[in-house]
């Protein structure tokens, strides 16, 4: 199985802020502990959950312990970057996302227009139809609907969406806002992850899992 590892720009691990160096191992000592003692590396189901900047395969070698969302293994090192996976992909990633789960918003508050239009102005930045002054408009619009169920999913779409594809975008896009959009969002969660994982095979980062031969999974 390939294995993967999302990294912010130039190598450097997004919560250890470890600097990785192409080819060169790395090795940890003492028991291997998930999130506390042990490199954790993704599987191509993984992806998802830990997007961020940078997408890099993987090589590892000795103990393994696996996750429910990733594995911790004793070492790895780098072997080349995903070169698919980039700025743009990230952001056309994200809309789609966001988009998927937009018709529990506004099945509640259908002429609430907010989110649409944030998610339809991240797409157009992204293939360079507007300029990051616009982009960042449409996001101040989306930070006037604070505490309202539209703030995630347009605030994600159009801000840092290299992380938040993974995260808030899909998982808050009808948040806490109102106790049946609350309701109808909890059951909607896991398929709307299972959608994301699809979707990122499928799509913008299948083309990077595509390179690689990795095929989507039922």
């Amino acid at each position: 199985m390939t294995l993967y590892k999302f990294l912010r720009a130039d190598l450097v691990s997004p919560y250890a802020r470890h600097q990785w160096a192409k080819w060169e191992w790395l090795d940890v000592e003492g028991e291997l502990e998930m999130c506390k003692n042990g490199i954790h590396v993704c599987r191509p189901q993984d992806l998802v959950y830990w997007i961020d900047a940078e997408l890099w395969e993987m090589e590892t070698r000795g103990e393994v312990l696996q996750g429910g969302d990733k594995l911790c293994v004793r070492s790895a090192r780098p072997l080349h970057r995903i070169e698919t996976w980039h700025e743009k992909s990230a952001r056309l990633f994200t809309a789609d996302c966001a988009e998927d789960v937009l018709h529990i918003f506004e099945a509640y508050r259908p002429t609430d227009l907010r989110p649409r239009e944030v998610i339809t102005a991240a797409r157009r930045y992204a293939v360079g139809e507007i300029d990051a002054a616009a982009l960042a408009a449409a996001g101040a619009t989306a930070l006037t609907v604070v505490g309202d169920t539209a703030l995630t999913t347009a605030g994600a779409a159009a801000g840092d969406v290299a992380r938040a594809a993974a995260g808030a975008t899909a998982w808050a896009a009808a948040g806490p806002g109102d106790a049946a959009l609350a309701a109808a969002w909890a059951t909607a969660g896991d398929a709307a992850r299972r959608w994301q994982t699809a979707r990122a095979r499928r799509w913008q980062t299948a083309r990077l899992l595509g390179v690689l031969g990795i095929e989507a999974q039922p």
